[in-house]
């Protein structure tokens, strides 16, 4: 399993290409306000990540992991899901679902085409890195990682 510091280095580099925005990391008070408004604990690798960036954005495939204080204002509009991730202006979004007992255990989930919920990942940094190297539609990036899973 890939871990989130090897993602966050691979984050680094691409920021240096300008393929990619990364936003200033944000506070332990405003990881904090995102816990209490939820009501759950986050795991300690979206931890480590939003502490590093609060999120990132690109331009190739609009694509946004989505900063703290967005995920908040979300709640409302959502129906209380914690969405992580975003294309094309919430047209397609990523859920995080954390259990109640362990706050690392959580997946990472999307909507299929006939409305169903699919598990694609444990691992933010699985996410991340599934991205970072097929985007959203190439090969190996999200809906091609979403077409694997389905097809078993």
């Amino acid at each position: 399993m890939m871990w989130i510091q090897s993602v966050i280095e691979e984050l680094k580099e691409l920021a240096k290409t300008g393929a990619l925005k990364l936003h200033s990391g944000a506070s332990e008070a405003e990881l904090k306000e995102l816990e209490v408004i939820y009501n759950k604990v986050l795991p300690e690798d979206f931890r480590t990540f939003y502490k590093f960036c609060n999120g990132f954005e690109t331009d190739e495939d609009i694509f946004n992991m989505i900063m703290i204080e967005e995920i908040i204002e979300n709640k409302k509009r959502f129906n209380n899901s914690l969405y992580i991730a975003e294309y094309m202006i919430y047209s397609d979004i990523w859920e995080l679902d954390i259990s109640p007992q362990n706050p690392n255990d959580y997946q990472i989930t999307n909507l299929t085409r006939s409305g169903t919920t699919i598990t694609l990942t444990r691992s933010l940094a699985e996410f991340i890195h599934r991205f970072l190297k097929g985007g959203v539609f190439e090969k190996g990036g999200l809906y091609d990682w979403h077409e694997e899973i389905l097809k078993g």
